[in-house]
């Protein structure tokens, strides 16, 4: 658990001993959990970056409901230069990310905020996943690492606020090269009118671009190398594949300026 001042260490104590980190609703009881996403890279522009997943387990045959969520930027390196935006999903008993449901956003975030949806979230028996993502800032600092911590869902300050980890800005494009893969040159990353691709295959080979909510931008086939035209594509983070008898051997992801 990251450090608090003397006041809030108080406080904290006497609602940990007022609640035993459980609330008891209609005699059942409801956990929360804090824990660490998978990701550990973030690059200046990313958007919907997950940090933290708050995991509410209702026991099941019961139901249960949100109002608010108390969230910290707080082992961030620079929160006011580094992170653009902050917001919350709702992925209901899914542990998959998803940005489908979004039920709150905080602008240039800094140490504590809140998060209140519109209306409670309806909670189902079982385990119930939000996800803590920050946009990052076109202007982020490459090095500096992200971070967050839960310091209540409602009423319930979990056991461990903040799990061990963080994401590092600038330390990976996150390309994946999959079992069987071609040695692939991409460049540049950043682009800003065309990339660049070349291949050792000298067969057909598909390259497929994708924006954040995985819609198909761009496609096309080639033989061992090709420049694709981007201007019409907007600054921001794209994801690709590189794809040979329709199966992905490569993926990854490239940002435009």
């Amino acid at each position: 658990m990251k450090n608090f001042k003397p006041v809030a260490k108080l406080l904290l104590l006497i609602l940990l001993l007022s609640f035993s980190f459980t609330t008891i609703i209609n005699g059942q009881a409801t956990t929360v959990t804090i824990l660490q996403s998978n990701d550990t890279c973030a690059m200046s522009g990313d958007i919907n970056v997950p940090v933290i997943i708050v995991k509410i387990n209702v026991q099941p045959g019961s139901s249960d409901s949100l109002s608010s969520l108390t969230l910290s930027t707080a082992g961030s390196t620079d929160a006011l230069v580094d992170i653009a935006q902050a917001k919350v999903f709702f992925t209901a008993n899914s542990g998959t990310f998803s940005t489908a449901n979004t039920i709150g956003t905080e602008a240039s975030p800094s140490g504590v905020f809140y998060v209140v949806p519109a209306t409670p979230v309806s909670l189902n028996s079982g385990d119930n996943y939000f996800w803590v993502a920050y946009d990052v800032s076109l202007t982020a600092i490459t090095g500096d690492v992200l971070d967050a911590e839960c310091l209540g869902a409602g009423l319930i300050i979990p056991v461990i606020t903040a799990p061990q980890g963080n994401i590092v800005i600038g330390c990976s494009n996150r390309i994946e090269s999959l079992s069987g893969a071609e040695n692939v040159n991409i460049f540049p990353n950043p682009f800003i009118n065309n990339l660049n691709l070349v291949t050792e295959k000298n067969e057909t080979t598909e390259i497929v671009i994708f924006d954040i909510a995985y819609r198909i931008l761009l496609q096309q086939e080639f033989i061992s190398t090709v420049s694709l035209n981007t201007e019409r594509l907007a600054k921001g983070i794209y994801y690709f594949e590189m794809r040979y008898k329709d199966e992905v051997y490569m993926r990854g992801k490239v940002v435009k300026e």
